[in-house]
């Protein structure tokens, strides 16, 4: 079996590799949102360890209590993998895979006799999500860029409740412009969970290179950095990124027994450096340092665009680390699968 899932993983691999990557010679240039020097990550995996912090929780409802204690450690565990389905000259299909685990370590005994903290300790955050991604070039400058993903947060081993309640959906829509290689914009619309309840923003996305060493990539206002390329094998980022979501958990307590849906609300904001290094060609790794300042962390009522909070907590902010490896599509990768 374990031989079966490697060979599997590298197929997948194997297609990510050959169908990205074509002869500069032989390619057409078509509009997208990337440009030069920006990497595809096929197969990524990254670890996140997050410093203990202290984490205080008021109540809203009567005959609830508040509470507060501390968190040891916070370890974060991500999994993601894109497998092209279509890539032609004016189209590209993809289809990927995340799975992610957040798993909390309290310190002492005091975290007990709290539901939210038990309910944290002893079952981890977990999100399984599958995206689409589409991008048509319409013309030689002009594309538009389509995402959208269903995730499945939360415990889904719980009998009593239909799998759709833990579903959360998002999608972006951008209309691009492309007017060189090293230049790509556009604008559009995001529906995402990035600030832990549902919302419909405006999105503007620039990725630019300005020569060989220097650019930036950028999905504003979710997340821009500064890139520095040293060489082709080691590079730098510089810069900030939101990430949020809603998870469905079960709190075991009287005062919450009419909630049959209740949402913790996660949204953090995280200014971070970041340096990636080849290790052989389309294996790299990756290490990043920063600051997370949370900026929700909530029990709300259901998943839905409402922010009726039933706990509200606050988070102490402070530093965390990112450990990460990932292939990348490359003309080495995709002659060792065809050469016989």
């Amino acid at each position: 079996m374990r031989k079966l899932a490697l060979l599997f993983l590298c197929t997948l691999v194997y297609v990510n590799a050959s169908a990205q990557q074509e002869d500069d010679d032989d390619k057409e240039d078509w509009p997208s949102p990337s440009v030069t020097n920006m990497m595809p990550r096929g197969i990524l995996f990254s670890y996140s360890p997050v410093i203990g912090y202290d984490l205080e929780s008021k109540s809203n409802l009567d005959g609830l209590g508040d509470a507060e204690t501390t968190v040891s450690q916070l370890n974060r565990i991500l999994f993601k993998i894109k497998i092209p389905i279509i890539l032609r000259d004016r189209t590209n299909f993809i289809v990927g895979f995340d799975y992610a685990q957040n798993e909390y370590e309290f310190k002492g005994d005091d975290y007990k006799d709290y539901a939210l903290y038990r309910a944290l300790e002893e079952k981890d955050l977990r999100s399984r999500e599958i995206k689409f991604y589409y991008n048509h070039a319409l013309d030689k400058k002009h594309y538009i860029y389509i995402r959208t993903s269903t995730a499945f947060n939360g415990d889904l081993g719980k009998k009593d409740i239909p799998i759709y309640e833990f579903a959360n959906y998002s999608l972006a829509a951008v209309y691009g412009w492309q007017k060189n290689e090293n230049n790509s914009y556009g604008i559009g619309l995001y529906l995402s969970y990035d600030l832990g309840q549902p919302g419909i923003y405006p999105v503007f996305v620039w990725n630019k290179t300005w020569n060989e060493k220097w650019g930036f990539e950028s999905k504003i206002p979710a997340n821009f950095h500064v890139r520095y390329n040293p060489n082709e094998k080691s590079r730098f980022f510089l810069g900030y990124e939101v990430q949020g979501a809603s998870y469905n958990i079960a709190l075991e307590e009287e005062q919450l027994a009419r909630f049959n849906d209740l949402q913790l609300r996660r949204s953090d904001i995280l200014p971070s450096i970041s340096y990636e290094r080849a290790l052989y060609d389309f294996i790299w790794i990756g290490v990043s340092a920063g600051y997370r300042i949370n900026y929700r962390f909530d029990i709300s009522e259901d998943n839905s665009f409402n922010n009726n909070n039933v706990i509200e907590n606050t988070v102490q902010p402070g530093p965390y680390f990112d450990f990460t490896i990932f292939l990348t599509p490359t003309k080495t990768l995709k002659n060792l699968f065809l050469d016989e």
